[in-house]
């Protein structure tokens, strides 16, 4: 059985270029692990794609993610994460 991991670091910056590179750096580093076919991925950063059907509320997607945090074999912290509101939740 694979390891259930969450990726966990930033998301939003300062402005529309910070946030996108906090969310290539997070994706790429999802890229990496479900590369080794050896853990089960949970990337907050692939949650957008929701808003791209449906809005949802700021609390819809921070709820969602804590479930992953609250049962995942480990965390990944993404370089930065100590800048990041959700991951110091």
């Amino acid at each position: 059985m694979a390891l259930q991991v969450c990726v966990c670091g930033p998301y939003s910056g300062r402005d529309v270029i910070s946030t996108l590179g906090n969310m290539r750096r997070g994706i790429a580093l999802t890229i990496e692990l479900v590369r080794t076919n050896k853990f089960a991925v949970y990337s907050p950063w692939l949650d957008f794609q929701w808003g791209l059907v449906e809005a949802l509320e700021m609390e819809i997607y921070k709820a969602n993610s804590m479930r992953f945090v609250e049962n995942s074999d480990a965390i990944l912290l993404v370089s930065g994460w100590e800048n990041s509101l959700g991951s110091l939740s």
